[in-house]
């Protein structure tokens, strides 16, 4: 290949501008080949503004701030510290990590030929297209898409994707969509939530090609300084196509520091049911038994709820004790 690089520097008036051309780029490994015709890069900052535009057969890139080179990486920098701060909490901020973030537009988009679909094709996965929009403004605004998906012997049709920020709330909208004989088990899949503070919160829905409900269960989870605690919703879940009972103040809770487990979970639909629970003794002030039990669950029904799982049939009932 060949490679040709352009570029001026203003130093009294703090711009830059740099061009970089790589043609004829043909890399050979062992198990996989990347080659392209031309790939270009254009970069240019003022003390204002700052853009990258970058491009390569059927995939491009588009960057723009009214931020300098400097004032970027250094609000980058700053945003690496403040996620590494809040991940150790357990605590979102997205407040401060938004006004943190330089203003920006980022878009990208990728087609069928380009070096990311030959990387991606190394690892067993195909698609279509994608494309994806990062607007950082008054509020984080993400938008991504990906068509004809193929991975991890599964296909998808549309996976669509949406991040986005309401005060102090950041919610997000995961959907897979697919045609009929494509994946009619799981036709239409999403998983949406949000994350507030220590609190996060998802409902995951799956719908077959038909339009029948095969599964409807979400959690809150509270993140504290010393346990994480979980509730499942709605009170009536729907699991392998069946409605389900849920027990009203079902909880389950783990202590990070001394390592303590509680459970209070009961599902419970006509003969069928599932228990997780913890055995209080007040004479104990260690772990409690860990009970699990089930009667009348049909094997079939909860194996749909996977698209992983082989088909199976036959009825689970067991009960099981941890003693600590």
């Amino acid at each position: 290949g060949k490679i040709a690089a352009y570029g001026t520097i203003d130093l009294e008036n703090d711009a830059y501008e740099a061009d970089l051309n790589l043609k004829d780029f043909d890399w050979v490994l062992p198990d996989a080949r990347y080659s392209t015709p031309a790939v270009v890069v254009s970069v240019a900052s003022s003390r204002d503004s700052m853009s990258v535009y970058a491009y390569e057969e059927d995939l491009f890139v588009n960057f723009n701030t009214p931020v300098s080179l400097d004032t970027l990486m250094a609000r980058v920098s700053k945003c690496q510290e403040i996620i590494d701060y809040e991940v150790n909490n357990k605590y979102l901020d997205v407040d401060t990590l938004q006004q943190t973030l330089p203003p920006m537009v980022c878009e990208l988009r990728i087609g069928r030929n380009n070096l990311v679909q030959q990387a991606l094709k190394s690892y067993g996965i195909k698609m279509k297209n994608m494309s994806m929009d990062l607007v950082n403004d008054s509020t984080i605004y993400m938008k991504g898409r990906a068509q004809r998906l193929e991975a991890f012997n599964m296909k998808i049709d549309t996976l669509d994707m949406l991040v986005s920020q309401r005060n102090k709330y950041l919610s997000y909208n995961v959907h897979a969509g697919s045609r009929p004989g494509t994946n009619d088990e799981f036709a239409n899949v999403t998983l949406k939530g949000g994350v507030r503070g220590n609190a996060l919160g998802m409902l995951l829905e799956q719908q077959n090609i038909r339009g029948e409900m095969g599964f409807r269960m979400g959690l809150n989870a509270f993140l504290g300084d010393t346990a994480v605690n979980v509730n499942f919703f709605p009170k009536e879940p729907i699991i392998g196509y069946r409605k389900w009972n849920v027990n009203e103040g079902n909880l389950i809770a783990f202590n990070y520091i001394d390592k303590h487990f509680d459970a209070n979970l009961s599902l419970k639909s006509d003969s069928s049911f599932v228990s997780l629970r913890t055995k209080h003794d007040h004479a104990n002030h260690g772990q409690e038994d860990v009970i699990f039990s089930m009667g009348g669950v049909q094997i079939s029904e909860w194996l749909r709820v996977s698209p992983f799982m082989p088909p199976m049939s036959g009825m689970l009932s067991s009960d099981v004790k941890l003693k600590f």
